[in-house]
């Protein structure tokens, strides 16, 4: 899920100007800002939603339901504090990290309570595939300076931050990769 999900926001975020110049035009870049906070928000969902499944598998529904309850006071709380008292809208997408992190650090701390899954081995096993994503988000993020047209920008953008991705997670043998090629073989093999 990881694999697959967590590249796909990168390069969203890697991508984010162009994608808006091209499909909303100029007219919507002061939005621009808010896809990269909605691409941060999203980034661990895939290991969130993980670690829900694991906890919901050995019937601690509670745990994933207190955590639910934090995580949305944090972030009702943040936009509190962003309407009342700042008047951003900066920050109430800044809240949306803010309880991303908090989330994070939640159930981290229960896969290994439970699970017995230390956060050094969570950083290991979810770091190859983390570190391919950042070098290809700067990666793609980078063709922005050439100063193209921003539909001629996103057209290099795509196909070249899928082939920098798939070459890192080939060349760092990421299992997920590989997990992921034998799917489609197996899968190609019985469609003929």
């Amino acid at each position: 899920q990881s694999f697959l999900i967590t590249p796909l926001v990168v390069g969203l975020m890697a991508v984010a100007k162009p994608f808006i110049l091209t499909l909303l035009t100029e007219t919507w870049a002061p939005a621009i800002p808010f896809m990269y906070l909605i691409c941060v928000t999203y980034l661990m969902m895939p290991y969130e939603n993980t670690c829900k499944e694991a906890l919901l598998g050995i019937g601690r529904s509670d745990i994933v339901f207190k955590d639910m309850v934090i995580t949305k006071t944090v972030s009702l709380a943040t936009i509190i504090v962003a309407v009342v008292f700042t008047n951003s809208v900066h920050l109430i997408a800044v809240g949306g990290i803010v309880a991303t992190v908090v989330s994070l650090v939640l159930y981290s701390t229960q896969m290994f309570k439970y699970f017995n899954y230390s956060i050094k081995d969570q950083i290991f096993d979810l770091g190859g595939a983390y570190l391919c994503c950042a070098i290809m988000g700067v990666a793609t993020f980078s063709l922005n300076f050439l100063d193209l047209a921003a539909p001629v920008t996103l057209l290099i953008q795509v196909p070249f931050g899928a082939a920098v991705y798939c070459g890192l997670a080939k060349l760092f043998k990421i299992k997920a990769f590989e997990d992921t090629l034998k799917m489609i073989t197996k899968r190609g093999k019985k469609d003929a």
